[in-house]
This record gives structure tokens, sequence and C-alpha cells, in this order.
């Protein structure tokens, strides 16, 4: 089976969030939908087919916490993609 992620902050009012919307709605249902958002807050406005992931945001405060954040999200896409 196929995959496809789309990586994006939010789904709420946005042209590019209305096209991750509208892509999942209309790509082949054969095809496995992971939908995946920056931080647990993340706002949902538009429908959507497939999966919604939350990839948590750490506090912004420092250099080491944004390292972090950024290595905990490639991991969480690397993983998506196995």
């Amino acid at each position: 089976m196929n995959r496809v992620n789309f990586i994006i902050g939010t789904l709420s009012t946005g042209g590019a969030e209305r096209t991750v919307s509208s892509l999942s709605m209309y790509l082949n249902k054969n095809i496995l939908t992971n939908i995946i958002l920056f931080g647990k807050n993340a706002k949902v406005g538009y429908s959507y087919h497939g999966r919604l992931t939350y990839l948590d945001k750490a506090d912004p405060n420092g250099m080491f916490s944004k390292i972090q954040t950024f290595l905990k999200r490639c991991k969480a896409v690397r993983s998506k993609k196995k």
C-alpha cells in the first residue's frame, strides 16, 4: 500500500491548509494518508480523509529546546515513513 504524509502547522484557515485538505479527500482511497500537525493545540477547520498526528510543541525558549523539538519532529516523521 502506498503512503502519503502531509506536514503542516494546522488545518484551519489558509490556502495551504485547504490544499492539504482537498488533496487528502481526492486521493485514491488505496493510499494511506497521514496529516501531521505541529502541536496538540493545532486547529482543524477543514474536512480531511486519513489519519491525523499531532506533534508536541516544546517551550520555545532556549536553543536546546528548539533543537530537541526539531529532533523529535524528525523522528516522528521518519516513523511515519515506515
